[in-house]
């Protein structure tokens, strides 16, 4: 069973979103070294998950009655 996002997804804010996070990317890239263990480096949220803990919860308590079935 699949829930949908109750809003729609737009690829242009996504680009806005990575552009105005590039010094971030920045950042992490230039503390990289070659032979360096990555299982060290600590990424912000929004590289690994762009919507929000909030947001997926939301989705979920949105359809209340497929869980209670």
């Amino acid at each position: 069973m699949m829930i949908l996002a109750l809003y729609e997804d737009n690829d242009d804010n996504n680009d806005i979103e990575l552009d105005s996070h590039g010094s971030v990317i920045r950042h992490l890239l230039s503390q990289v070294k070659i032979g360096m263990d990555l299982t060290k480096v600590v990424l912000p949220t929004f590289i690994l998950e762009r919507r929000s803990l909030l947001e997926m919860y939301a989705d979920y308590f949105a359809h209340p009655d497929m869980f209670i079935k």
